[in-house]
């Protein structure tokens, strides 16, 4: 009859379970960081805005649009006017100073009066 040696002297006492236990979330831990690398997640979030960054798309223009351009003065000022922030008088006073300011902004095609 064969007797089989179960025990080869190797005891697994506590210490051994903390070693497994240590090198089993030591390697979740390099998975998790190789999947964060390899998405870009410097930071560790989603690039979706839960950092309170502010995600721009990029959107092109259409035809009918032209090309884009920064309103000038008065035309922000117009705008300003059209939206109610302020009334003509105001609006008289800053189109004159600016204007006066620049006598070169007196050429915009903003120059009609609001009616």
């Amino acid at each position: 009859m064969v007797h089989m040696m179960w025990n080869t002297g190797m005891a697994w006492g506590p210490w051994m379970w903390l070693v497994m236990g240590g090198g089993t979330v030591a390697f979740w831990a390099a998975v998790v960081l190789a999947v964060r690398w390899a998405f870009g997640g410097q930071s560790g979030r989603l690039a979706s805005g839960r950092e309170g960054r502010v995600v721009e798309s990029a959107r092109t223009p259409l035809p009918a649009e032209g090309p884009s351009r920064t309103p000038g003065p008065l035309e922000v000022l117009q705008d300003r006017l059209a939206r109610g922030e302020i009334d003509v008088d105001e609006y008289t006073r800053t189109r004159t100073a600016l204007i006066e300011s620049d006598p070169m902004l007196g050429r915009d095609r903003t120059d009609a009066a609001p009616r």
